[in-house]
């Protein structure tokens, strides 16, 4: 397997200058990729605009509330957000996005919206918020370099599938004949056969998984399905293909062995 290791420093990103209703601050890590089937949080923090401190309203006082949609626009999750009780000034909100919330590979777009009030009054301090998370294979954000990276070993092992395949079907793997077929001499290149043909195997399975990586990285969902479904399809069958290929070898070194034998005897008229 290949993998690609970046850190993602949690930057904080506000949302004053995107989704500020009234007088309440949503502010939130960016972290916008996360992997597949994995356990995430989303934290959010609440500060007071009018006074640009931090908002200190009791918790009973403040409702912070998500509603995350899937990539039809269909509701996915509605839920109040929990608070940190060990934060004293009440600014951390969150939510717990289990490996059952985040087994669809996607963009998920959300909403927060907190209101700090105990009666409704025209000048409540609201805050509200719109962004979205995305879910891949493998929760790093695509970047040039990185697919850069995986199509330069695309080719690189495209290179050695098409020569493994043309080396299996052009290699001459007969043993010496003369002019009336009877064999007169045991040739290697049989071998050269079955291991570039075992080769090519191998090449065609890694272009599938490097495949399904990219396609992954770029969000293209159908893409990545089909090249993920031949990577496991390969994977599965990859033991009864080395098994065939094993008892190939092994019954054509059987062979040779014996018809050298009789080679060495001078007998006649033997056939491949």
């Amino acid at each position: 397997m290949i993998s690609i290791v970046e850190a993602i420093p949690p930057v904080i990103q506000s949302s004053s200058d995107l989704a500020q209703y009234n007088n309440l601050i949503i502010e939130y890590p960016k972290m916008e990729y996360f992997k597949q089937n994995s356990y995430i949080e989303l934290n959010f923090h609440v500060l007071n605009a009018s006074a640009n401190v931090v908002n200190k309203t009791k918790p009973y006082k403040t409702s912070c509330y998500i509603h995350i949609y899937n990539e039809n626009g269909e509701h996915f999750i509605e839920q109040e957000l929990k608070t940190h009780y060990e934060t004293k000034d009440y600014t951390d909100w969150f939510i717990n996005l289990t490996e059952t919330n985040t087994s669809r590979i996607g963009t998920y777009p959300y909403i927060v919206w907190c209101n700090s009030s105990s009666a409704m009054k025209v000048d409540t301090p609201n805050g509200f918020l719109s962004n979205n998370f995305k879910i891949n294979q493998n929760g790093f954000e695509p970047t040039i370099e990185k697919i850069a990276i995986y199509a330069f070993l695309i080719l690189l092992i495209s290179a050695f599938f098409i020569g493994s395949l043309i080396s299996t079907f052009s290699i001459n793997g007969k043993n010496k004949q003369d002019e009336m077929g009877n064999v007169i001499g045991i040739t290697s290149r049989k071998y050269l056969k079955i291991f570039f043909g075992a080769i090519a195997y191998l090449c065609i399975w890694i272009l599938s998984y490097l495949s399904a990586e990219m396609a992954s990285y770029l969000d293209f969902i159908m893409a990545y399905l089909f090249f993920n479904m031949i990577f496991e399809f390969l994977y599965l069958m990859m033991i009864p293909v080395l098994l065939v290929l094993g008892w190939i070898f092994i019954a054509l070194l059987v062979k040779d062995k014996r018809l050298q034998k009789m080679i060495d005897r001078g007998d006649k008229e033997l056939r491949n």
